[in-house]
C-alpha cells in the first residue's frame, strides 16, 4: 500500500517538476523575446534621430520583428502549455492506475483474510460513529 502511495507520490512530483520546468521555460522565451524587441526599439530610436529619411523603413520592421518575437514567445508558451497539459495527464492516468491496483490489492486482502477484515470494519465502524457522536 505504502509503494502504491509512493508511485502515486513519484507521479505527481514528476507532474508538477515537468510543469515547473516547461513554466520556467515559457517565461525564458517570454523574457528573451521581450529583451530582444528592447534592443530593437532602442536601435530604431537612435537610427530615426540620424536618418530620418530612413524612420519609416525601421518603424515597419520593427513592427514586423516585434510581431514575429511575439508569435515566437507565443509559441513557446503554448508549447508550454500543451507541455503541462500532458505532464498532467499522464499524472492522472498514474494515479487512476496505482488506485485500481490499491484497490486490487484490497479485495485480494479481504478475500484472504474475510474475518480479520470483518472486524477491522466493524472497529473503523465504531470509531467513526463515536467520532460523529462527539461532534453532535
Amino acid at each position: 500500500m505504502a509503494d502504491v502511495k509512493e508511485r502515486a507520490k513519484e507521479g505527481i512530483d514528476t507532474a508538477a517538476e515537468r510543469a515547473k520546468q516547461a513554466a520556467d521555460q515559457g517565461a525564458r522565451s517570454a523574457k528573451h523575446g521581450i529583451d530582444q524587441a528592447g534592443n530593437l526599439v532602442s536601435g530604431a530610436a537612435e537610427t530615426a534621430r540620424n536618418v530620418a529619411s530612413s524612420m519609416a523603413n525601421a518603424a515597419g520592421q520593427a513592427t514586423e520583428t516585434v510581431k514575429d518575437w511575439a508569435s515566437s514567445a507565443g509559441e513557446g508558451i503554448k508549447q508550454a502549455a500543451g507541455t503541462v497539459r500532458d505532464t498532467a495527464a499522464t499524472a492522472y492516468d498514474r494515479t487512476t492506475e496505482a488506485a485500481g491496483h490499491a484497490g486490487e490489492e484490497l479485495t485480494t486482502l479481504v478475500r484472504r483474510y474475510p474475518i480479520a477484515s470483518l472486524m477491522v470494519g466493524v472497529g473503523v465502524g465504531f470509531l467513526l460513529g463515536q467520532m460523529m457522536r462527539g461532534r453532535s
